[in-house]
C-alpha cells in the first residue's frame, strides 16, 4: 500500500532550515512533523518502511538534508527529491566483503583470481589485484558463500560468512594449486566441510572460527569449550575448560599463538596445566584457527594430546570500527582502524575485558559456598600490522591476563590462588621469491603463580602452604616454505627457547616437631632451555594423491635428552566425492617444572630432588580416515587411531612396603599437579578408538553436527598390571544443531536464532573410598585394589542458546542467551570423605546457570 501526504505544491528546497523535537516517536509521527514544517510530501510504501520503528530527533535550525540523513541513519532507506516530493525506498542492508587469495603451498598472492559472492542476482564479485587483494561491496547482510577460482588452481568455496551492518567482512583464502599444467581451464574440487588451514595436517584435525565460538551452545566464547563438541573430546569438569582427547589429558597438549608456542592461556590455570577456568581469548580478536587431535605435522612439537594453533586477525587497514559487550561475565571493549587516513595497510586491534562471576554469585546461579569466594580476571590482546614495501610485513602481537581466586571462611580458612600469563611477540613475513617464503619470529612470555592456603582456626598455632612460581621464555623462530613445483613443497624450520625460573614453596606447621615445622617443597632459581628443528616435504603425485613426510627434533637442555620423532600423512581422493587418509606420528612432551625441581622429604627432616633425570613422555599416533561429501552441504567423516604411550612417568617401586600404594601412580592421569617422589619413565599405555562426525554446513538457515565416538584409554604403572585410565570414559556423543529466523519490518536484516547442543558419555573413572578405613584413620582412605576400576553414571548435559541479531545501517547488535545444563542435572565430578559425619559424598558438576550478554559492533 502507497501512502502520499500532501503538503502545499511548490518548490522546497533542501537548505531548508527546520527546529524539531521527538522523543522515541515513530518514524511515521517524525515524518509528518517534517512534512508539516518544510512543506514537503512524502511517497512510501508502509509495507517496505518500517514507519512502527521509534526514532529520537533533536534539532535547532537544521537544513532539511541533515534532518533526513539522521532520522534515516539507521533504516535501510533512501530517499530521492523531485520538486517538493521526497520519495522514500526501502533497500537492503549491505556491507563489504574483501581479503586476499593466497597459494596454500609458496603463500604467495595469486594475481586474477575470480571471486563471486554465491546465490546473489546479478552475481556480485571481483578480481583479485596483483597482491591478491578483492574487495566486493554491497553484499547483502547475512550468511553468504564464496566461490573462488583461479586458471590452473583448485576451485573453493567458502560457506557461512557472517557478514553483519557493523563490521566488514575481511578473509584470507587459501587456494591449492593442480599438478597438471592448463592455461585456460579451472579445475573443480570437493570441499568435506572445516578442514584445517594447515594443509599438512591431513588426519585429526579441524578449523573454527571466532563466530562458532560464539554461535555454539555452551561455548561462551572459548575455544576449549567449542571443541568439546568435536569427535573424541570430553570435558574434564563443567566448572573449567578441562579436556580429555582421545583418553589423554591436557597436561599434553600445545597452545600456539601467531605460531610461537606459549603457556596456558587460561584464567585461574595452573603450574603444569594447559587449561583453566576459562579462556583468555576473546572471540573479538581471534581468527580461523586449528585444533589437532592425533598424528600432529612435523612442525608441531612438544605435545602428545592435542594442538590448538590460533590465529589473531588484522585490524581493518581502511576504517574504524568498535565492538562493546557486557553481561554476566563483565565487560568486554575492542578497537580497530588502520594507522592513518591513507590506509596505506598498516592496522591496529585491541581488546580488553574485565569479568567477575560476582553477578552470578549474587543471582544465586553459583553453588552454595560461592558467597565467600571472589573470582575475578581480566585481559588485553593486541596485534599491529606493517605492511613495508620491499621488506615484507611485521606484526606485533601479545596477550595478557591476571585472574585471582579468594575464599575467606571466617573462623576457619584463608584460601588464595592467582595465576597471571602474558606474551608479546615480533613476526617478519617476508617473500624472498614468488614460490619462498621465510616467517620468522621473536618473542617473550611467562607466568607467574602463587597458591596461599591458611587455617585459621587452630590460633595460637600456625599451618601455612604458601608456593610462588614465576617462570619466562624468549623464544626465537624462523620457517622457510619453499614451493619447488606444483608437485613438489618443503618446509624447514628452527626454533630455541630459552627459560628461566623461579620456584618457592613452603609448608608451616608449628605444632610438629623440629625440623618438621618448616618445610621447604621448592627453592630453586635458574635457567636452562630447549630447542627444536623440523622438516616436511610435500609430493604432489597427481591432483587426487599426496604424500608428506617429515621429522621433528627436541633438545631438552635440563637434562640433556634429544628426542627425534618421524611424521607422516597420506591424502587419497580417490573418487570425487570421497578421500582416504593416513596420518602418523611420533611425539613427545617436557613435563612440569614442579617435576624436575621438587623436593622429596626424608625420615630425618632433609630433602633431596630425585627427578631432575626424568624423561619426556613420548607417544607414537597411527590415525587412518575416511571422508565422504554426501551432497554440497552434507558430510561424513570416519577415523580409527592407536596411540601407543611410552617413556611415562611412574613411581619408581624400590622401596618395598614403604610405598606400594604409590605404584599405581603415572603422570598422565593428572590436569596439574606434581609429585616428589621418585619417578622413572617406566610407564605405558594405550588408547585406540573409532570416531564418526555428521555435518551439516550452515545453510538454509540451519547447521546440524552429529558427532560419536568409541573408545579404551589403559595404562600400566611400574606394578606391572594394565588399569583402565581415570580418563577411559569409552564413548561420547554430542549432538549440536541451530536454526536462524529472520524477522523484521527493514527488510527482514533481524535474525533470531536458537541453538542446541545435547552432550552424552561415559564419565571419568575412580577408586572408591574404604569407608571402615576411612573412619579409622580419620580421612579419606581408597581401596588400593579397586584403582579405576568404578566409573561415575553416565554424563548427560543439555544446553540452549537463544540469540537475537540486530542490523541498522551503521551498527549490528547482538542478544544472546546462553543457558548451561538446562535440566540442571547433577553429574558427578568425583567422591570424597567427610569426617565430621564419617560418610561420603559426591561433588557434582555445576547446575543450571543463565549467561546473558549483549554485544553492539559499530
Amino acid at each position: 500500500m502507497w501512502l502520499i501526504y500532501f503538503a502545499p505544491l511548490f518548490s522546497q528546497s533542501l537548505d531548508k532550515r527546520l527546529s524539531l523535537n521527538f522523543q522515541n516517536a515513530p518514524l511515521e509521527e517524525v515524518l509528518d512533523g517534517i512534512s508539516e514544517s518544510a512543506n514537503v510530501t512524502f511517497s512510501y510504501s508502509s509495507s517496505k518502511i518500517p514507519v512502527d520503528e521509534k526514532v529520537a530527533l533533536t534539532v535547532n535550525q537544521e537544513t532539511l538534508e541533515n534532518v533526513l540523513r539522521e532520522v534515516l541513519k539507521d533504516f535501510p532507506v533512501e530517499y530521492s527529491v523531485h520538486d517538493n516530493r521526497i520519495i522514500l525506498r526501502r533497500t537492503d542492508m549491505k556491507q563489504t566483503v574483501r581479503g586476499t587469495v593466497i597459494d596454500g603451498d609458496s603463500k604467495s598472492p595469486v594475481f586474477g583470481a575470480s571471486v563471486v559472492v554465491l546465490d546473489t542476482d546479478p552475481i556480485l564479485g571481483s578480481t583479485t589485484d596483483e597482491r591478491g587483494q578483492f574487495r566486493i561491496e554491497n553484499v547483502p547482510v547475512g550468511r553468504q558463500r564464496l566461490k573462488v577460482q583461479s586458471v590452473g588452481y583448485f576451485a573453493k568455496e567458502i560457506p557461512n560468512i557472517l557478514v553483519s551492518t557493523g563490521k566488514e567482512a575481511i578473509l584470507e583464502i587459501q587456494i591449492n594449486q593442480s599438478i597438471t599444467e592448463m592455461e585456460e581451464v579451472v579445475i573443480n574440487s570437493v570441499t568435506m566441510g572445516s578442514e584445517p588451514i594447515n594443509e599438512l595436517a591431513v588426519v585429526s584435525g579441524r578449523s573454527f572460527t571466532e563466530e562458532e565460538t560464539r554461535r555454539y551452545a555452551a561455548s561462551v566464547g572459548d575455544p576449549a569449550r567449542l571443541v568439546t563438541a568435536y569427535a573424541g573430546v570430553v570435558q574434564g569438569d563443567d566448572g573449567t575448560n578441562e579436556l580429555v582427547i582421545r583418553g589423554n589429558s591436557s597436561r599434553g597438549l600445545l597452545w600456539k599463538l601467531e605460531g610461537v608456542e606459549i603457556p596456558s592461556p587460561n584464567h585461574f590455570s595452573s603450574e603444569g596445566a594447559a587449561t583453566g577456568g576459562i579462556s583468555m581469548f576473546s572471540t573479538q580478536v581471534i581468527a580461523r584457527s586449528d585444533f589437532l587431535t592425533g598424528a600432529f605435522p612435523a612442525e608441531y612439537g612438544n605435545a602428545f594430546s592435542g594442538v590448538f594453533d590460533i590465529h589473531l586477525r588484522k585490524g581493518n587497514n581502511q576504517k574504524r570500527e568498535y565492538t562493546l559487550q557486557a553481561g554476566f561475565l563483565g565487560l568486554d571493549v575492542a578497537a580497530e582502524g588502520p594507522f592513518n587516513q591513507e590506509g596505506n595497510g598498516g592496522s591496529y586491534l585491541f581488546n580488553y575485558r574485565y569479568s567477575t562471576l560476582g553477578i552470578l554469585t549474587s543471582l544465586g546461579l553459583l553453588d552454595d559456598d560461592a558467597s565467600d569466594e571472589r573470582n575475578t580476571f581480566q585481559d588485553l590482546s593486541f596485534k599491529l600490522t606493517f605492511p613495508t614495501k620491499k621488506s615484507g610485513t611485521f606484526s606485533l602481537f601479545g596477550m595478557g591476563g591476571l585472574s585471582v581466586f579468594e575464599e575467606d571462611r571466617t573462623g576457619e580458612f584463608v584460601d588464595l590462588e592467582s595465576y597471571d600469563m602474558g606474551v608479546v611477540g615480533l613476526t617478519h613475513e617476508y617473500p624472498l621469491n614468488k614460490n619462498t617464503f621465510l616467517k620468522s619470529y621473536v618473542s617473550w612470555s611467562g607466568t607467574q603463580l602463587e597458591d596461599k592456603f591458611e587455617y585459621t582456626n587452630i590460633q595460637p598455632e600456625t599451618e601455612l602452604d604458601h608456593g610462588q612460581f614465576s617462570k619466562s621464555y624468549i623464544r626465537t623462530g624462523t620457517t622457510l616454505n619453499k614451493k619447488i613445483s606444483a608437485q613438489h613443497m618443503v618446509e624447514l624450520g628452527a626454533i630455541y627457547s630459552a627459560l628461566s625460573y623461579d620456584f618457592q614453596e613452603t609448608s608451616i606447621r608449628t605444632y610438629n616437631e623440629d625440623p618438621f615445622k618448616e618445610r621447604e617443597w621448592f627453592s630453586d632459581s635458574g635457567n636452562s632451555g630447549s630447542w627444536q628443528g623440523f622438516g616436511t616435504y610435500k609430493f604432489q603425485a597427481n591432483d587426487k594423491l599426496s604424500l608428506i613426510g617429515g621429522i621433528h627434533v627436541m633438545h631438552f637442555n635440563f637434562n640433556q635428552e634429544t628426542s627425534f620423532e618421524p611424521r607422516a600423512g597420506l591424502h587419497w581422493q580417490f573418487r570425487e566425492n570421497q578421500v582416504l587418509s593416513f596420518g602418523f606420528g611420533e611425539h613427545s612432551k617436557i613435563e612440569s617444572l614442579e617435576y624436575y625441581l621438587g623436593r622429596f622429604m626424608n625420615p630425618d627432616g632433609s630433602t633431596e630432588q630425585l627427578n631432575q633425570e626424568l624423561k619426556m613422555t613420548k607417544a607414537r599416533h597411527y590415525v587412518l580416515g575416511y571422508q565422504r561429501q554426501l551432497n554440497t552441504d552434507w558430510s561424513l567423516k570416519f577415523e580409527t587411531y592407536y596411540q601407543d604411550l611410552y617413556h611415562i612417568p611412574v613411581v619408581e617401586d624400590t622401596r618395598g612396603e614403604d610405598i606400594p600404594l604409590y605404584t599405581t601412580y603415572a603422570s598422565i592421569l593428572l590436569f596439574d599437579g606434581y609429585t616428589t617422589l621418585p619417578l622413572v619413565n617406566k610407564g605405558s599405555g594405550r588408547n585406540y578408538g573409532v570416531e564418526l562426525t555428521l555435518e551439516k554446513k550452515f545453510s538454509n538457515d540451519y547447521f546440524l553436527l552429529l558427532t560419536g565416538a568409541l573408545y579404551e584409554a589403559k595404562y600400566t604403572g611400574s606394578d606391572g598390571i594394565e588399569r583402565d585410565s581415570r580418563f577411559n570414559g569409552n564413548f561420547n556423543n554430542t549432538v549440536l544443531a541451530g536454526k536462524e529466523f529472520h524477522v523484521g519490518r527493514n527488510g527482514r536484516n533481524n535474525t533470531i536464532g536458537a541453538n542446541l547442543r545435547s552432550s552424552w558419555s561415559g564419565n571419568q573413572r575412580y577408586t572408591p573410598i574404604d569407608l571402615p578405613s576411612s573412619i579409622e584413620a580419620g580421612e579419606g582412605v581408597r581401596l588400593l585394589e579397586d584403582v579405576y576400576t568404578k566409573t561415575f553414571p553416565n554424563y548427560f548435559r543439555l544446553d540452549l542458546q537463544l540469540s537475537y541479531r540486530k542490523n541498522k545501517a551503521n551498527h549490528t547488535s547482538e542478544w544472546r542467551l546462553d543457558i548451561q545444563n538446562v535440566t540442571d542435572r547433577e553429574n558427578i565430578l568425583h567422591e570424597y570423605y567427610i569426617p565430621s559425619i564419617q560418610q561420603t559424598a559426591f561433588e557434582t558438576h555445576i547446575g543450571l546457570i543463565p549467561v546473558l550478554s549483549y554485544r553492539i559492533q559499530f
